[in-house]
């Protein structure tokens, strides 16, 4: 027999039996339940997720994914601030391994060490949605994360002292459903926050969220110290297109300190006393901290192609400060 004319009818028929296998597998093949894939309007950066941020705001580089940063930025997300009670940076910034606060019990003003440099605001370190900010206090509650960035990686925001900069990133519009209620008791300081958001006037392309926060005066840690607090802010934005977005964002907020806690000053004539109890208050009974910020802001963002993109931002602030302190040497 020929066994060229072999091969093909053993090729052809190899060909029906695995096609002839496929069409039984496929009918004793289980059948899986629907799943249904949708989005989500929550904030990134949540517990399930390990509090892990995925993109930075890096002032005139716009929103950045983290993998295409070439330097290190560290971000506190609003997920963690919340979860871990923290009512102010230093205590929403304690677990950060670069950073270390100066500040102690009084938060009257807030000062820290990054790398052995003083980063505060009156060192130029502190930035707001990507413009240089000189608010002395920031209220956590319209805060979508607080980024740190250490040494050089500042430079993005001018001049400034080596140790780095803290970029408060404000909370935008999610473009879809979210509201959540917090309530809680500080020690013997009740708190709220109330953080909703949606479409505004149920079009797709325009979102609005809005964000209350305040705690009454209760009693602090500190003995005789009280702090009262409110905050409240308000976010817009717009998809003009696919390409074009414009925002617009307002804040205001208030904070009162009574009797704070004394600010020790240690110099080497002095030397290094043996710590004081944190529960006593230094301060003068008569010692009073009023803060008051009042914010309008104002951004566009349009990208022009593949390499190009446009973005403008406007902001004016005001700040009142008023405080009669004492300060120990």
């Amino acid at each position: 027999m020929n066994s060229q004319k072999i091969v093909p009818h053993i090729g052809l028929l190899l060909a029906v039996l695995m096609a002839s296998a496929a069409v039984a597998q496929e009918e004793n093949a289980p059948v899986l339940p629907e799943v249904r894939v949708g989005g989500s309007a929550e904030p990134a950066g949540g517990a399930a997720e390990g509090y892990r941020v995925e993109n930075a705001r890096l002032g005139p580089l716009g929103e950045r994914a983290a993998q295409e940063i070439p330097f290190s930025v560290q971000s506190i997300s609003a997920q963690f601030i919340q979860n871990t009670a923290a009512g102010n940076s230093t205590e929403a910034l304690k677990y950060a391994p670069m950073v270390y606060s100066n500040t102690g019990g009084g938060q009257i003003t807030l000062y820290f060490t990054v790398r052995g440099f003083s980063v505060s605001t009156w060192t130029y370190n502190m930035a707001l949605d990507g413009m240089r900010s000189f608010d002395i206090w920031q209220p956590m509650e319209d805060k979508e994360r607080i980024e740190v960035m250490s040494g050089a990686a500042s430079f993005l925001y001018g001049i400034t002292s080596p140790g780095g900069m803290f970029h408060y990133a404000l909370k935008r519009p999610l473009f879809g459903a979210h509201a959540s209620v917090t309530l809680g008791h500080y020690d013997r300081q009740l708190y709220t926050h109330v953080d909703f958001g949606g479409l505004a006037g149920g079009r797709e392309e325009a979102g609005y969220r809005v964000n209350l926060g305040y705690g009454d005066q209760g009693r602090t840690g500190v003995k005789g110290m009280t702090q009262e607090r409110y905050a409240l802010s308000g976010a817009l934005a717009w998809k003009v297109n696919a390409d074009t977005r414009i925002d617009l964002d307002f804040s205001a907020a208030r904070r009162e300190i009574e009797q704070p806690q004394a600010l020790f000053v240690v110099n080497a004539a002095s030397g290094l006393p043996k710590p004081p109890d944190t529960r006593i208050n230094f301060g003068a009974e008569n010692g009073n901290t009023l803060d008051v910020t009042r914010r309008i802001g104002f951004g566009l963002e349009s990208r022009l192609g593949d390499v190009f993109t446009l973005r403008a931002q406007a902001r004016h602030s005001g700040g009142e400060r008023r405080y009669l302190m004492s300060r120990q040497n």
